[in-house]
């Protein structure tokens, strides 16, 4: 299994933070089991499927509050997220700091 970890890494961890991309998807796509995907990813990564794709789209956000003017609620929808009201729970139980304080602090207001 070694030979497919460069490819993984390279080819299919950006297939994942794609929108309406899942583990259990993406593992499918591979002909692995959902537990075997998981146990791999994480042996890999160091986090869960769901771990790490909540932590690119908290990247992405965060790069896009710092540089950008978008609305928390279209920079919810261009990070994958449901509605504003997750990503901003979300971004707030990750980050300590709800979206709209962290683009403040971030560009220095």
């Amino acid at each position: 299994m070694e030979e497919y970890r460069n490819y993984f890494v390279i080819f299919l961890l950006p297939l994942l933070t794609t929108r309406n991309r899942t583990g259990g998807n993406l593992a499918g796509q591979l002909n692995f089991s959902y537990d075997y995907f998981q146990h791999y990813f994480k042996d890999i990564t160091g986090l869960s499927p769901q771990q790490f794709l909540i932590r690119r789209r908290i990247q992405a956000a965060k790069v896009m509050l710092t540089e950008g003017r978008a609305s928390c609620t279209d920079i919810a929808y261009r990070c994958g997220f449901s509605n504003s009201a997750q990503f901003s729970a979300i971004f707030k139980r990750e980050t300590g700091l709800s979206p709209q304080q962290y683009r403040k602090t971030a560009q220095g207001g």
